[in-house]
């Protein structure tokens, strides 16, 4: 037994690795190549492989492109192209796939003219008798139409919005009545004022009411006034000074 194991491990020693041991051996395995995205001269895919045979530590899968074909970038593995040959090996945190168990990466491309689906899939150099799904997403994602909305136009208005129509200038400096004194019932809009003093505003409460000299120590006026307007703009108003 001890001879037949040493003459075991100089073949596996002389194939450089490329057939796998029984603990790595694969019987086929299945792989979903998908197309997540395309855009003029190059490509977006998505690659998972799911192991058929015996459960291996340490894959490498390779394929067959088309002419034009390569592969620019890549996630959760390392790439190698040699040609239209293409080779993808794990990293150590993908290494593991158990019987069943599946190992997956995503990569960005190049292809120029068409970008058909690749072919001859192995897994640790075993042909995947598994087949190969290619579901290839559209390149124009369909657009929804719009709905089209209605627009309810306002019926129009006889009435002009507020601000709209003739401005009047008012001069309220003007035709101001004043009487320097306390007068009841002065407050209601049909008092009759006539008997005051015409003045127009600015307007001092004093003059010409100077009491000159000074009145308990005040040198102005002191009490109540009323200012009542002649032309009809507002009611009469007191001020008390």
């Amino acid at each position: 037994m001890k001879i037949r194991s040493l003459v075991l491990a100089a073949v596996l020693a002389g194939t450089g690795g490329l057939v796998a041991t029984a603990a790595q051996a694969a019987a086929g395995c299945r792989v979903d190549y998908t197309v997540t995205s395309s855009w003029p001269g190059g490509f977006g895919a998505a690659v998972t492989v799911t192991n058929l045979g015996d459960p291996i530590d340490g894959w490498r899968l390779s394929w067959s492109y088309a002419a034009g074909q390569t592969v620019t970038q890549l996630w959760n593995g390392t790439v190698t192209q040699s040609g239209a040959q293409v080779t993808v090996t794990n990293v150590s945190y993908n290494a593991a796939i158990p019987t069943g168990g599946n190992a997956a990466f995503g990569f960005n491309g190049a292809a120029t003219g068409s970008n058909p689906v690749p072919t001859a899939f192995t897994l640790n150099g075993i042909v995947c008798t598994g087949g190969v799904a290619t579901p290839t997403p559209p390149t124009t994602p369909a657009t929804p139409t719009p709905t089209p909305t209605t627009t309810t136009t306002p019926p129009p208005t006889t009435t002009p919005p507020g601000g709209s129509g003739t401005r009047e200038k008012v001069n309220v400096n003007r035709s101001w009545r004043f009487v320097r004194s306390d007068v009841s019932g002065a407050q209601n809009p049909d008092f009759n004022d006539a008997t005051w003093v015409p003045v127009a505003l600015p307007h001092d409460f004093d003059a010409p009411y100077d009491v000159g000299g000074t009145t308990n120590g005040q040198s102005f006026h002191v009490g109540v006034g009323w200012y009542g307007s002649a032309a009809p703009i507002g009611d009469s108003f007191s001020h008390a000074a």
